[in-house]
């Protein structure tokens, strides 16, 4: 669309352009015909400016009257001979030349009469023939000015329709680019939250393998300190020992004062009751911020799993320590679980004798 607008305007300005060109060169050379026209006028204005300098230099001679240094006498005209007949003719002559000033003065008159009138007759002719000539040339400047005028509207309803176009393009674009910004605005929240949220759960479980730690060792304390009771009283044999066991005796049977640590039980359902409370609020957290996809990554039965697991354990060590599990039920130690060994020595078999 850009493209063909742009073509149609680089058209139309060459068009245009010649136009204006040939318009010029026309101009140009009417400009020089009215230069001629003017230049001949002008010539017949000086002609006739001389032809009426010469009238007016003859009639200003013919009306100045003769001189005459001859002196007339002082006789009267009958008196002398041929006196009337020279008196009428001198009376006929002052008439003429009366009748002779007025005939140049209306001459001249009429003379301006006529340059006047040959002058807007001049102009007239002038400009019947311009316009006669030059017509067909005013009537193609005139058409040609039309379609210039035409041209130019055309060309300002493109250029208004290219302005449309590009504000819509822009306006467009920018609301590409604000979705697009608002995108990677989302996507780097997203993310952030991710890794926030992957971090609590890296937090969480070091803090819960660290209670977990803490209760095996703890736990592994109290069956060191159970089976060091018993071996102590001679009914179970040491953890490693190649001995055959011999049945062994359940632990309400002895007669010892055992009473249970409320500290450790108190650690035991504390820890037992913030890691059931830690596991649930991951999930729900996971299934609340990441959405389906990262819900996939810690399933519901997974946590269910875990809490029986750890509900299992607490059970256990609290059948442990109230000391009514079975023998068989009895978990298995690992083998680098630290085991006490009582060593006698002079102190302890002194003890035993005077017992």
């Amino acid at each position: 669309m850009l493209g063909s607008l742009k073509n149609r305007v680089l058209e139309g300005g060459k068009q245009l352009k010649s136009t204006l060109e040939e318009h010029g060169a026309d101009m140009n050379q009417r400009i020089q015909k009215n230069i001629n026209i003017n230049s001949a006028s002008e010539r017949l204005t000086a002609v006739a400016a001389a032809a009426t300098n010469v009238v007016t230099t003859v009639a200003k001679s013919a009306a100045t009257p003769p001189t005459s240094n001859v002196p007339l006498g002082s006789k009267e005209p009958d008196d002398v001979a041929g006196g009337p007949f020279f008196a009428s003719f001198v009376h006929r002559q002052q008439q003429v030349l009366v009748g002779h000033t007025a005939l140049v003065q209306s001459g001249e008159t009429l003379s301006e009469v006529f340059s006047k009138t040959r002058r807007r007759v001049t102009a007239e002719a002038q400009s019947a023939m311009y316009l006669q000539h030059n017509f067909q040339n005013i009537t193609q400047i005139r058409d040609d000015i039309r379609s210039i005028r035409n041209s130019i509207e055309s060309l300002v309803v493109l250029f208004e329709e290219v302005e449309q176009l590009l504000m819509t393009k822009t306006e467009e674009h920018i609301v590409v680019q604000n979705a697009q910004y608002a995108l990677e605005q989302q996507t780097e929240l997203e993310r952030y939250e991710h890794d926030a949220l992957v971090q609590k759960q890296m937090r969480l479980h070091q803090k819960h393998q660290e209670r977990q730690r803490a209760l095996g060792d703890a736990f592994a304390k109290d069956l060191q300190t159970y089976q060091s009771i018993l071996t102590y009283q001679g009914q179970v044999p040491m953890l490693g020992s190649t001995e055959k066991r011999e049945p062994l005796v359940p632990l309400e049977a002895i007669d010892i004062a055992i009473e249970p640590d409320t500290d450790l039980d108190a650690f035991y359902k504390e820890d037992e009751r913030n890691s059931l409370t830690t596991d649930d609020d991951a999930v729900n957290l996971l299934r609340g911020v990441a959405g389906e996809e990262e819900t996939k990554d810690v399933p519901p039965d997974a946590v269910d799993e875990e809490d029986a697991e750890n509900k299992d354990d607490s059970e256990a060590d609290e059948a442990i320590i109230a000391g009514t599990m079975d023998d068989d039920e009895m978990p298995e130690l690992p083998s680098e679980v630290p085991t006490l060994r009582l060593e006698s020595d002079g102190s302890g078999s002194d003890d035993d004798d005077d017992e």
